[in-house]
């Protein structure tokens, strides 16, 4: 079997990851990025967060630029899915078809996935491409000014983005797919008290219009501008909690204030930490990753470059 060595591998072809490979290529460090192609920020049909992009910029088209800046550094981007770190020898090894990958530290960058509403694929997918399906009102609560707004999810968390939203707009609904919205009546006087209506009665369709969303409940079709869907996400972490790594009761993996796991030689950045799920913060994660995992390196032996 051919084993190829590297001082870094990097699981996650997202921003973090990018973000991380570039930094690395920049010290001089080798490093391979593995990438099954599902980051999250492919579905981004726009953000205006971006700093630098005034018109906005999809998912898609940021992670473009990013790959095409990395291989300007000769990193090398292969496709593969991670399914398992071995740790042989001190070294941290992934298996790439026939091919082993083996590296002195590994760099998760696997990020989370939403849980998404009962609705077709070929829906979901229109409904992001138009604004009328949203996830993030930290990313674009600003898009949804003054419109109408359905936020459909269940208990304290969709009560925290009722309440989140209802500063952009004065129209905000809240329902559950199951018609039990989980909360108390305590959480039902907040909602009252911010003047958001509560729809109890089950979701049973959604069919998205150009610039509209239409919910089918169980007694009633109605239409609203955006749905936002608040069903929580899972943190992609089973590689690294398979490996040792501590997470959090959510899922999350637990790093310290350099982006390290609990075990040694492996770090992780962006959306599968603890955090805010903001592109900015996977990059600033990933800056503060690879520069550890540079001088983490560099500890043992201060000319790294001339191995």
């Amino acid at each position: 079997m051919m084993i190829v060595t590297k001082k870094v591998i990097i699981v996650g072809g997202g921003p973090a990851g990018l973000t991380a490979a570039l930094y690395l290529a920049r010290f001089h460090v080798s490093v391979i990025l593995a990438d099954a192609g599902q980051s999250r920020a492919e579905l981004i049909a726009c953000s205006h967060n971006q700093p630098g992009c005034a018109g906005g910029i999809s998912g898609p088209d940021l992670l473009r630029r990013m790959r095409n800046q990395v291989r300007q550094y000769g990193i090398e981007l292969v496709q593969t899915d991670v399914r398992k770190i071995r740790n042989e020898e001190g070294r941290f090894v992934i298996q790439h078809g026939e091919v082993a990958i083996a590296a002195e530290a590994v760099l998760l960058a696997t990020g989370t996935r939403d849980r998404r509403p009962s609705m077709p694929n070929e829906v979901h997918t229109a409904a992001l491409e138009n604004g009328t399906l949203r996830y993030c009102p930290i990313c674009d609560g600003y898009e949804v000014t003054d419109k109408a707004v359905i936020v459909v999810g269940h208990g304290p968390r969709l009560l925290g983005e009722a309440r989140f939203l209802r500063s952009f707009s004065s129209r905000v609904t809240v329902a559950s797919e199951s018609g039990n919205l989980g909360l108390s009546p305590a959480q039902y006087r907040q909602l009252a008290e911010l003047g958001v209506e509560v729809v109890d009665v089950p979701i049973v369709d959604y069919a998205a219009g150009s610039d509209f969303m239409d919910i089918g409940f169980a007694d009633r079709v109605r239409r609203f501008d955006t749905l936002y869907v608040v069903m929580g996400s899972d943190a992609q972490s089973s590689l690294g909690a398979a490996a040792g790594a501590q997470t959090t009761p959510e899922g999350c993996l637990v790093v310290d204030r350099h982006q390290r796991t609990t075990v040694q030689g492996l770090y992780a950045a962006g959306d599968v930490t603890e955090g805010l799920d903001q592109i900015a913060v996977a990059i600033g994660q990933a800056s503060i990753a690879a520069t550890a995992i540079r001088n983490d390196l560099c500890s043992e032996n201060p000319l790294l470059r001339q191995e």
